[in-house]
């Protein structure tokens, strides 16, 4: 006889995009194997399966803007667990945005001045219901060291955030450049000996009814960006 396995527990969403959401839970003993299902449009059905020990899974292929549900059953052979829990989130609408390097300077050895301009989307977002509003975030870091192997910044310095925010109709969108700049002044690091300033661009939806932590971050764009020589 086939003994049934308990139910998984501690179903979480761990991200969220507008077409994807992945999904964690804690591993069952007697597991062969789990299987994913979703609510959606009324209904449950099947968003995927994993084998014995793999307790993570990405459902793929959701649309923008929608209501989701998500449990887990574990499965002993044939024999099936209760339902886990139940998590939901709504997914979020995809914006792409691009910042271009307008200016960076370093006087003096210890303050620092940078322009950046960013531009939103262009063409219409038909899917949003309503009017939303969309905050854009300019974070900025620099670092003395890199990782050989990885290339991944080291002794990370905070050089400002940037706020800038933006709403839409609900009907169009066009595309509007946005400015982000900041004065700042580190008296006990000197930049010049920076290797590496690194941008990330966040854009968020204060606004969001998704469950998920991560569900309100629509974009985030990385550049990292070689100080030149003249700098030093």
């Amino acid at each position: 006889i086939t003994t049934p396995p308990e139910e998984p527990e501690n179903l979480i969403l761990t991200n969220i995009t507008d077409k994807t959401a992945t999904l964690t839970w804690d591993a069952v003993d007697n597991a062969t194997s789990y299987k994913i299902e979703k609510y959606y449009n009324g209904k449950w059905s099947s968003a995927g399966s994993t084998k014995a020990g793999v307790t993570e899974y990405t459902v793929k292929s959701l649309k923008t803007l929608t209501d989701y549900k998500f449990r887990v059953i574990a499965l002993n052979k044939s024999v099936k667990s209760e339902t886990s829990n139940e998590v939901a989130v709504t997914t979020p609408y995809a914006m792409t945005t691009t910042i271009t390097k307008s200016g960076f300077a370093i006087t003096n050895g210890y303050d620092f001045a940078f322009m950046f301009t960013g531009k939103t989307p262009q063409g219409n977002i038909k899917t949003i219901p309503k009017t939303e509003t969309f905050q854009y975030e300019l974070i900025v870091s620099a670092s003395t060291k890199t990782d050989k192997n990885t290339g991944e910044l080291q002794e990370s310095i905070s050089l400002g955030t940037i706020s800038v925010t933006l709403s839409a109709d609900g009907k169009t969108y066009t595309a509007e450049p946005i400015l982000f700049s900041k004065l700042g002044t580190i008296p006990n690091v000197n930049l010049t000996t920076l290797k590496t300033i690194q941008f990330q661009l966040k854009v968020t939806n204060p606004s969001s009814t998704s469950t998920s932590q991560q569900a309100s971050t629509f974009y985030t764009k990385v550049a990292k960006l070689t100080l030149p020589k003249w700098f030093v």
